[in-house]
């Protein structure tokens, strides 16, 4: 694995590039209660960033990338061709920023070739404006916008268009020295899902000078995407695939125990309807095919603690729990996505050497695939003031994350374990 990196910034421009390769990666997919699997032979992206200050209140950005990577087929020992995919992709903004006041104009594209028999191509474009007032202790911000989406692959006769829209409003008012409201409202319409009415009411109390609860009623709208609906050369066409809409609510009490400890608790309950999901081997197809569910509900908590224990030492440790489950149209309800998750982590501060290590595990999932525990470590050594070291390892402890048997997914696995040296040097 290779990756280097180059950044230039003066008053008005900065740039940057970055190309990263890496060859014989192991395992990347695995299929479904089948033998065969994939590996990864050769990754290469290079990446490029522009940033360019027009005047004081406008400003224009630029992004591109392009990914290259090929694999291998293993059918019960023996390698066969695979795939190969080459993804373009170009994103530009213009922004204008005057006080409260801010207004940008966008696009974006992606190219997408897999093998030889896809082609995808895709473009959006669209604008963004918002500006706040100040009406007595009432602080008022109002915005709008609009994209148009555009995409079409080699097994579509047209491309997929679709418009949309929203118009909203958010306030914040400090009622009192030790509360605030915020209402809010979202128009939001979507070209063939229709459109959602979706209001926001939060308050925020304080109980002491580190000591804060708030609670929080919302009603969502994702539509789905284009991809979604209109399928690709590997996914079934859905033009039915309605948008997803539903109410969440939140509780939650934040407490600065100390200078360095923080707590948190989160209480949250959602009732979504339609909710999009994916289904592999359609029917038989062997395609995937995104649908909706008739319905969906999780409620569960999560709690999390932090500590600075010394100038030296500190850590943070995380747990939470749900209960996901879907209903069809048909059908009871089923359990979906895993139960509980934890996470935790460990930073070590010292002089000019600084080390952190990150775990996450899921557990209690469906379709009794075992729990998932992924582990990570980052080094960072200053050497001088413009120089350092950075060492990483990913996936440290080497594990599978192989999920077989689920009608929302199957075959993902973390990547194999590797590290990474990098060397930095600041001008």
């Amino acid at each position: 694995k290779f990756k280097g990196a180059v950044n230039v910034a003066t008053d008005k421009l900065q740039l940057s590039y970055s190309r990263q390769q890496s060859k014989d990666r192991g395992f990347v997919y695995k299929n479904s209660g089948a033998s065969n699997y994939y590996t990864g032979d050769k990754l290469e992206k290079d990446s490029l960033n522009l940033q360019y200050a027009i005047s004081d209140n406008l400003s224009l950005q630029y992004m591109y990338s392009k990914k290259v990577s090929d694999c291998s087929k293993s059918v019960k020992g023996t390698y066969q061709p695979g795939f190969h995919s080459d993804i373009k992709y170009n994103f530009g903004q213009l922004r204008y920023v005057n006080d409260d006041l801010q207004a940008t104009v966008f696009f974006r594209n992606r190219d997408w070739k897999y093998n030889t028999s896809t082609h995808q191509k895709g473009h959006n474009y669209g604008a963004d404006l918002q500006d706040k007032f100040q009406l007595g202790k009432t602080e008022l911000t109002v915005g709008a916008n609009y994209e148009n989406e555009n995409t079409k692959n080699s097994t579509n006769v047209e491309a997929a268009k679709r418009d949309s829209a929203a118009l909203f409003f958010m306030t914040e008012t400090e009622v009192s020295d030790k509360t605030k409201i915020f209402l809010g409202a979202r128009e939001a319409y979507v070209e063939e899902s229709g459109s959602k009415f979706c209001p926001q009411f939060q308050v925020m109390h304080s109980l002491g000078t580190d000591d804060n609860i708030y609670l929080n009623v919302n009603r969502s709208m994702r539509a789905p995407h284009v991809n979604e609906q209109w399928g690709t050369s590997t996914q079934l066409m859905n033009p039915d695939l309605k948008a997803e809409n539903g109410w969440n609510y939140e509780f939650g009490w934040k407490k600065k125990l100390a200078a360095d400890e923080l707590f948190k608790v989160n209480l949250y309950h959602m009732d979504i309807n339609d909710r999009i999901y994916s289904q592999r081997n359609y029917n038989g197809s062997g395609k995937s095919m995104f649908l909706n569910a008739n319905k969906y509900r999780n409620t569960g908590v999560e709690v999390s603690y932090e500590k600075a224990a010394s100038e030296k030492f500190s850590y943070n440790v995380g747990v939470s729990y749900g209960n996901p489950e879907q209903k069809l149209a048909k059908g009871d309800w089923q359990r979906v996505d895993f139960k509980l998750g934890l996470h935790a982590g460990v930073g070590y501060n010292l002089g000019k050497t600084n080390a952190n290590i990150y775990a996450n595990y899921m557990a209690e999932r469906i379709n009794g695939v075992k729990p998932m525990l992924d582990l990570n470590l980052n080094v960072k050594q200053q050497i001088t003031k413009n120089d350092a070291l950075r060492f990483a390892v990913y996936n440290l402890l080497d594990r599978d994350d192989i999920r077989t048997g689920s009608s929302s997914g199957t075959g993902a696995m973390l990547e194999e374990r590797n590290w990474m040296l990098s060397y930095e040097h600041s001008f």
